[in-house]
Formats: C-alpha cells, sequence, structure tokens
C-alpha cells in the first residue's frame, strides 16, 4: 500500500493490526456507552487465569512475530529474541513504576506490562537488535503507563485495550523508526542522519493514517448494521447478566445452603447458633447429629439432598451431615 511506498517499516503488525483494532473498540466503546452496571472499581476476573492467559498469549505472540519473517531463518530467529526482550523489559519496567507509585507490585499489573511490551515490540521486531530491544520495551512502557491511568466515564474499556494495543502500538511504531537498524531503511550511500528522519516521517503519516481509516470505518459499518439489528442487550440482561440470558447458565453460582432431607435453607439447622453457622458452635458436629430436625427426622439420618442440580447446590452443613457416620 501506500504507506508501504512511503518507507514505513512495521514487521509484524504494530500499525495495521494493534492500532487498527484497538481504534475500533474505542470508537465502538464510545457509540454503545458505558455498561449500565458498570462497576465504580472493576475488579480482575480471576488473578490466575490472567497469569495463564498472558502467558498464553505471551507463547503465540512468537508464533506471530517469528512468523512475519515467512521462513525459519535468521530473521525469525531475532524477531522472537526481540520480543522476548521487549516484553521482559516492559514487563520490569512496569512493576518498577507500580511499586514506586502504588508501594507494591500487582500480578495483573505486572502481566499488562508484559503485554504493553509485546505489543510496543510487533512492528519492530524484525529491524531492530536485541539491545534496541530493550530500550524500545523499557522506554515504550514509559511513555505508555501514565496513559493507564487516564478514565473517561463515556469510555467503558474494562480491558485497557486501546491503551494496551493503541497506545503503545503507535508508541512501538515511532520507536521503531529511532531503534532500526540503518540497513532497514538506507542504502550504504545514503545519508543516515536524513534517512532515519524521513523514516520517522513514514512512521508517523502511517501511524496515524491506519487508525483513522479504522475509526471512519468502524463508525460507518456501525450506523449501517444499527439500522437493521440491535446493537446492545437489554437493560435487564446486563444487570442479570449476558450468561444467564442467553445461555440459560453463569460461570459460578453462589452455593444455597439446603437443610438435609429438607430443602430448606441449612441456617435452620440447630447448630448452636442463631445463624447456624458451624464454625460458631464448640462442637458443631456433635449437636447436628444431636439436634433435630422441625420434622422429626434427625439431621444424622435424615435421606441425603439432590445436590448436582443447579438449584441444589450442598452447602458446606448439608455435606458435612452426610459425611459424619
Amino acid at each position: 500500500g501506500w504507506i508501504e511506498k512511503l518507507g514505513a517499516l512495521d514487521f509484524a503488525g504494530g500499525t495495521v493490526v494493534h492500532e487498527t483494532t484497538a481504534t475500533s473498540a474505542l470508537v465502538l466503546a464510545v457509540l454503545l456507552g458505558p455498561r449500565s452496571a458498570r462497576p465504580a472499581e472493576p475488579e480482575p476476573h480471576n488473578v490466575p487465569f490472567v497469569i495463564l492467559g498472558g502467558g498464553m498469549l505471551w507463547f503465540g505472540w512468537l508464533g506471530f512475530n517469528g512468523g512475519s519473517a515467512y521462513g525459519a531463518n535468521n530473521t525469525a530467529a531475532l524477531a522472537v529474541l526481540n520480543t522476548c526482550l521487549a516484553g521482559a523489559a516492559s514487563m520490569i519496567v512496569w512493576a518498577s513504576l507500580e511499586r514506586l507509585r502504588n508501594k507494591r507490585t500487582s500480578a495483573v499489573g505486572t502481566m499488562t506490562g508484559a503485554i504493553v511490551g509485546l505489543v510496543i515490540a510487533t512492528p519492530g521486531c524484525g529491524h531492530v537488535t536485541p539491545l534496541g530491544a530493550v530500550a524500545m520495551g523499557a522506554l515504550g512502557c514509559l511513555l505508555a503507563y501514565p496513559n493507564f491511568l487516564l478514565h473517561h466515564p463515556r469510555v467503558d474499556d474494562t480491558l485497557d485495550v486501546f491503551c494496551c494495543h493503541g497506545i503503545s502500538g503507535f508508541i512501538g511504531t515511532m520507536l521503531t523508526g529511532i531503534f532500526a537498524r540503518p540497513s532497514e531503511f538506507a542504502k550504504p550511500s545514503d545519508d543516515v542522519v536524513q534517512a532515519r528522519f524521513k523514516l520517522l516521517g513514514a512512521q508517523l503519516a502511517g501511524g496515524l493514517a491506519a487508525p483513522a481509516y479504522a475509526a471512519v470505518a468502524t463508525a460507518a459499518l456501525y450506523f449501517l448494521i444499527s439500522r437493521f439489528m440491535r446493537m446492545r442487550v437489554p437493560e435487564e440482561d446486563e444487570h442479570g447478566g449476558v450468561d444467564a440470558a442467553l445461555h440459560g447458565e453463569v460461570a459460578y453460582r453462589t452455593p444455597k445452603p439446603r437443610a438435609a432431607g429438607s430443602g430448606r435453607p441449612a441456617q435452620e439447622l440447630e447448630l448452636g447458633s442463631p445463624n447456624g453457622a458451624l464454625g460458631d458452635s464448640p462442637n458443631p458436629m456433635a449437636e447436628c447429629r444431636a439436634s433435630p430436625q422441625k420434622n422429626g427426622t434427625s439431621a444424622s439420618t435424615a435421606a441425603p439432598p439432590r445436590h448436582w442440580g443447579t438449584d441444589d447446590v450442598p452447602s458446606t452443613a448439608a455435606a458435612a451431615v452426610r459425611e459424619e457416620p
């Protein structure tokens, strides 16, 4: 395309993949508006899953960047090495910034820093030296980190997609122009300084044109599609959960305590405390065996309840009663 003819460098798609998709996500977030049930302080769904998913993403990134060499060659090896170096450098810088700001380092933040580094490395991983990749990851993270602290009430970007991929992708595009090896953009007879400034101009043009095109195209498609179908789920489904509305199930269900054999809440068991909590009695299991149910059946002889259905998840108390000899 015309961006390539300008001489811009984008080895694995930092401009045409990360910047464009992040811009599309931002445009859709603005057009759709925030969730009606948006939490005031969003929290990670599952921290171990964040680490697991980040590790899997890093592994896949090696194929994404290394595979952009279109062969098992030295360029592919360099791209893989630079991807790891930039990701590691960014992760260390992010963890350091987080400790300076919050007096502690979080696992989610550290993994976010790694992903930022991988994004920054993408456009230049095959064009820079390993030392340049370290500099790109560290410097790029310093430039990207403050943007994660900015929030707008109109933009409900829970995963910080625009900051992580859009802004970091643009930073990587520009840093590629700074750290690219001269052999990647200049002939031996060229003035390297002049050729580098020309490269930076091409990087800037490509880094701005690609997301601008994505923004216009995304908005146009949104308004076109919105004429034929609903673009948001009903508000009651937002509050109740889309999984429950569309699939009739949820990922995590809070157990509903049931008394053994009676179907009544386990709090009705006389376990030695007003609220029926096992931990409030000196010898809860002894009292549980000795306490009669309201239907005249002792807890130890009552038939075990159904407990594999969605509405009959066993409580700790009921499970303990069933296991007692």
